[in-house]
């Protein structure tokens, strides 16, 4: 049975199913993901190889219940028998069913110290093994330090991103000091960084050396360039940036070579680059239902006598791109006849597509139009396959952090079109450029001719391919050696948070 704890709080049910054994434990770290967006696929594997480093210990993951059964998935009752789950907070948000995603972290942060703090304690007294260690999303880093200092335990944090974005809001404040006292000229009575952030800062390494060069202001992530206010976004990178230089260790989701001048510059001795976490921390494989991946793969394989010919896309969130782009993106793929695989994840309302579209496209073995949930385990999971196979040479993702990992992992360039401003897909879409791995699309909005163009322009890329075949080389290096420097950082990071 699944060991799920899940604490007595209104609206969630109580008890235990399978709690694993109840041996009491010497060492117990608890691992503490954030909500928004969902990373739970990460902290479980990492859950799992602090768990697998020493069965001694107790590992506990504590997450909402969603997760948690989601996660049954993948638990296996005799790998993971000293890995546990234990349920934070009830089954449902209080915020309104159509709150905004900042109305919703508000929420999300005002009841994760209280709900926390509940779910430690009450699991403590479950298992009789007291926490000794937490490892906490970086996001999650003020609640987390405030906890572990009243329990007197040490703590640690992980970023699942990349140090240029961490790097930025690590020196918020200096960037924000910097940009104001070089603007003079300024309308009185307006706050002076909404100005100087409309204007043409097309450098920010002026104002923070260290940070790579070229990134345009209004690209850094949200909240960098904002003053403090009420925002719940605002407070919680604050807090993030206030807390982690305090933390044992932060390991880091990149490479060494990528972005090593970033945290020499900017970032303590005790931040570690420990990724790309595709390749240190990989899912196992798994096997999906023949029937939903046959379609896929078929069609893959019909392309195989033009290898990296085909074109991957995955928007994510359907919902955050306009329908009139999904329509100029599929104008764009008919015009140029490029062959695609598009991955439209279920919404309500449905995505339309230009009438006859799909049928066109299928019909003449040009494309592929997939959406469905995957029987419940996220397609995300199943991306690293899709993206090795040989017929596949570019991807249009949304610029998350992830994505850019496997691009590099994969070998795959990449075409960014960020859809949510709250965090750092606009800055992964210009580090990507600037890498040399990819490209934006053009204003971050997908026309028939921005497309058209970015598409052409990846492709010519991929003639080259030496600076992602060279990043590729890099993270096999790094991730599969046992004297890799991320694999070396990842196993002193086990190390650190089991002692």
């Amino acid at each position: 049975m699944f060991p799920l704890f899940v604490t007595k709080s209104k609206g969630a049910p109580t008890g235990k199913e399978g709690r694993s054994s109840t041996t009491t434990k010497q060492s117990h770290v608890a691992i503490c993901p954030f909500a928004y967006p969902p990373q739970p696929e990460t902290f479980f594997l990492l859950s799992r190889k602090i768990a697998a480093a020493n069965r001694d210990v107790q590992v506990t993951m504590f997450t909402n219940v969603f997760n948690a059964m989601y996660l049954y998935w993948f638990w296996d009752p005799e790998q993971d028998h000293n890995l546990a789950f234990a349920a934070v907070g009830d089954w449902t948000s209080s915020a309104p069913a159509d709150a905004t995603l900042e109305e919703h972290l508000k929420v999300y942060m005002d009841e994760i110290g209280p709900n926390l703090r509940k779910s430690f304690d009450q699991f403590e007294e479950e298992v009789g093994s007291k926490i000794t260690y937490v490892v906490a999303d970086a996001f999650l880093a003020g609640v987390c330090r405030e906890i572990a200092e009243e329990r007197g335990v040490s703590w640690s944090a992980v970023w699942n991103s990349s140090a240029t974005s961490l790097a930025s809001y690590m020196h918020a404040d200096e960037i924000q000091r910097k940009i104001e006292e070089s603007f003079i000229n300024v309308t009185p009575g307006v706050p002076v960084l909404p100005q100087a952030s409309s204007r043409s800062l097309n450098n920010v390494s002026q104002f923070l050396p260290g940070l790579p060069e070229g990134i345009p202001a209004h690209y850094l992530p949200y909240g960098v360039l904002v003053p403090g206010n009420d925002s719940p976004v605002i407070k919680l990178f604050q807090s993030m940036a206030l807390s982690l230089p305090k933390a044992e260790a932060v390991l880091i989701n990149s490479l060494q070579n990528l972005e090593s001048s970033v945290a020499t510059a900017l970032l303590k001795n005790t931040f570690h680059f420990g990724g790309p976490f595709t390749l240190t921390l990989p899912f196992p494989p798994i096997e999906l239902d023949r029937t939903q991946t046959e379609a896929i793969f078929s069609f893959l394989g019909g392309h195989n006598h033009h290898p990296f010919s085909v074109l991957y896309i995955n928007l994510s969130d359907s919902n955050t791109v306009p329908d009139e782009e999904l329509h100029a993106l599929a104008e764009a793929l008919e015009a140029i006849k490029v062959p695609f695989l598009w991955y439209i994840a279920p919404r309500w309302p449905r995505v339309e597509l230009p009438e006859g579209f799909v049928e066109r496209t299928s019909k003449s073995g040009q494309g592929l139009v997939v959406s469905h949930s995957w029987g419940g385990v996220r397609l995300e999971l199943f991306e690293m396959k899709v993206l090795s196979h040989k017929a596949v040479g570019m991807q249009l993702r949304n610029g998350s952090w992830s994505s850019v990992m496997e691009s590099i992992a994969t070998g795959v360039p990449i075409i960014c079109r960020p859809t949510v401003k709250l965090f750092d897909q606009a800055l992964n879409a210009t580090l990507v450029s600037s890498w040399e791995i990819g490209t934006a699309v053009e204003g971050g909005v997908l026309t028939k001719y921005s497309a058209i163009d970015a598409i052409n322009m990846v492709r010519m890329s991929r003639l080259k391919g030496f600076a992602i075949a060279q990043l590729k080389r890099d993270a096999e290096e790094d991730a599969a050696n046992a004297n890799g420097n991320s694999i070396q950082n990842l196993n002193n990071f086990i190390t650190l948070v089991t002692k």
